[in-house]
C-alpha cells in the first residue's frame, strides 16, 4: 500500500508542473523554471515504463521508484518550494483529510489519494485545452469582490466545522490570493489574448487522464472512489473538488475554473463518469 502511495504522490507531476506553468503566466507566481523537469526527466513517462516492475516489487523497480521520490524531494528542497509537484491534485487530497478529520473519520493514505485526484486533475486540463475561451465572458466577472468571496468561503467551511476556525484560517490564506488577482488585471489580460499560444506550451506539461490511470491499473492503485478502503464517498471527492481552492494562496487549475466561471457542476458531472 505504500509503494502504491509512492506512486501515486509523483503522479502529481502530470498536473503540478502544469499548474505551475498556469498560474506563472497568470502573473501569481514569478518562480517558474524548467529545473525540476530537467532534474527528474518525464516523470510519468517513467513511471509507465517501469509500472510492472514496481508492480512486482523487483529490485529495479524499487530502485526506479527510489530515486524518483529522492530527486523529487530534491527538486522540491532546491526550488525552495513544493510547488513544482503539489498542485490541484494535492489541495484536493487535503480536503479530503479536513473533512475526514472535521467528521472523526480515519484519514486514507496521502498518496493513494493523490492518485485519483491526479486523475481529476488531468480530466480538467483535458477539458480546459480542448473547450476553454477565455472570450467567453466578459472579463468584469473574471474578478470576484472580496466581500463575496469571504461570505461564500465562509458558507462552505461552516459545512465542515460551524466553529468557523477552518474557515478564518483558509482564509486569512486565499485572500492573500484573491487580493494577487485582482491586482494582475493587466496581465490577466494579456493571458487571455495569447491563449493559443499559452495552450501549446500547456499541452506539453501535463499528462492524459488515460496515462493516470494506465500507470495506477499497471500497480493495482486506486482509480475509483469504489477502490478505496476505508471508503471515500462521492459527497466527500465532490466537496474536494468544488472547494480545495478556497485552502490555499497557490494557485492552481482548480482557481482557474472559479475565477474564469467555468461551469464547474456540468465538469464535476463528466468527471463523476469515470471515477
Amino acid at each position: 500500500d505504500m509503494t502504491i502511495a509512492g506512486v501515486g504522490d509523483l503522479l502529481a507531476g502530470g498536473i503540478s508542473i502544469g499548474d505551475w506553468y498556469l498560474a506563472n503566466q497568470l502573473g501569481m507566481d514569478d518562480t517558474y523554471n524548467e529545473f525540476p523537469q530537467t532534474l527528474l526527466g518525464p516523470i510519468c513517462q517513467l513511471l509507465g515504463n517501469c509500472s510492472q516492475e514496481i508492480d512486482a516489487l523487483t529490485l529495479s523497480g524499487m530502485a526506479t521508484l527510489a530515486k524518483l521520490i529522492s530527486l523529487n524531494g530534491l527538486a522540491i528542497s532546491l526550488t525552495h518550494a513544493s510547488t513544482p509537484y503539489s498542485g490541484f491534485e494535492h489541495v484536493m487530497s487535503h480536503m479530503l483529510d479536513l473533512e475526514n478529520e472535521m467528521a472523526g473519520l480515519p484519514t486514507l493514505l496521502h498518496g493513494a489519494q493523490v492518485g485519483l485526484t491526479t486523475i481529476i486533475g488531468a480530466e480538467i486540463y483535458q477539458y480546459v485545452l480542448n473547450s476553454f475561451s477565455p472570450t467567453q465572458n466578459n472579463i468584469d466577472e473574471y474578478f470576484p469582490s472580496v466581500d463575496k468571496s469571504k461570505a461564500m468561503l465562509m458558507d462552505v467551511f461552516d459545512k465542515i466545522d460551524p466553529s468557523g476556525k477552518a474557515g478564518l484560517e483558509c482564509w486569512h490564506d486565499y485572500q492573500q490570493k484573491l487580493e494577487k488577482w485582482r491586482q494582475n488585471r493587466q496581465v490577466i489580460e494579456l493571458f487571455s489574448s495569447n491563449w493559443e499560444t499559452i495552450k501549446q506550451q500547456l499541452a506539453t506539461l501535463v499528462s492524459s487522464p488515460q496515462s493516470i490511470r494506465g500507470i495506477l491499473s499497471a500497480v493495482h492503485g486506486p482509480k475509483t472512489i469504489a477502490d478505496f478502503s476505508p471508503s471515500l464517498t462521492e459527497q466527500q471527492l465532490k466537496f474536494a473538488f468544488m472547494n480545495a481552492p478556497l485552502m490555499r494562496k497557490r494557485f492552481t487549475i482548480g482557481d482557474f475554473l472559479i475565477f474564469f466561471k467555468i461551469d464547474r457542476e456540468s465538469l464535476w458531472e463528466n468527471i463523476l463518469q469515470t471515477m
